[in-house]
């Protein structure tokens, strides 16, 4: 299957939704806070309605915060861009895992699954999020995302279990590729 490159941006505000939507990008790589304000009904509409997929990329906002030495608790930026991910989400919107690492130079996920447990999704809706929806997204799901016969046997054994508490899914034990352990 040959699929067409997808198509990426990073809107900051309202406006910049908009122009993404228009112009067909396929995945946002963090929500867009900076207005203060929820998406539009009729805006997360049009993105699930194109098929764009969501990054939300909560921690590069608390991470901003920081450096700029801002109090993070009860933040007008966090919440709005927890409140985006949460219309989307329960919109049925399309949410993908991913950082803003290179930019942030803090690597650890943690944050971001608290971040996304805050919002209101559970470890099933996290999980997916990391393996079935990508894998879907960018067509590997018939080799990746799931474990059964005939998958590439990419796996993560976990420490301990994240469905009991969800920075667990930074406890790695084996990161294994392919069916080879490439992380003990």
């Amino acid at each position: 299957m040959h699929l067409k490159s997808p198509f990426f941006a990073h809107p900051t505000n309202l406006n910049g939704v908009s122009i993404a939507i228009n112009g067909r990008v396929d995945i946002l790589t963090h929500v867009a806070a900076e207005d203060g304000r929820d998406w539009p009904e009729s805006t997360i509409r049009q993105m699930i309605d194109s098929g764009m997929a969501l990054i939300y990329t909560l921690k590069l906002h608390k991470w901003v915060l920081e450096a700029a030495g801002r109090v993070i608790e009860e933040n007008l930026l966090l919440d709005t861009a927890i409140k985006q991910l949460h219309s989307f989400h329960e919109a049925g919107g399309e949410v993908l895992f991913g950082t803003d690492v290179g930019f942030m130079s803090d690597y650890d996920p943690a944050d971001e699954y608290v971040l996304m447990a805050k919002e209101g999704m559970v470890y099933d809706q996290i999980l997916a999020a990391l393996t079935t929806a990508p894998a879907k997204r960018f067509g590997r799901d018939l080799k990746n995302g799931k474990i059964f016969q005939g998958m590439d046997a990419d796996l993560i054994l976990y420490l301990a279990d994240p469905a009991k508490y969800i920075k667990n899914f930074t406890k790695v034990k084996y990161t294994i590729h392919w069916g080879k352990i490439i992380y003990p």
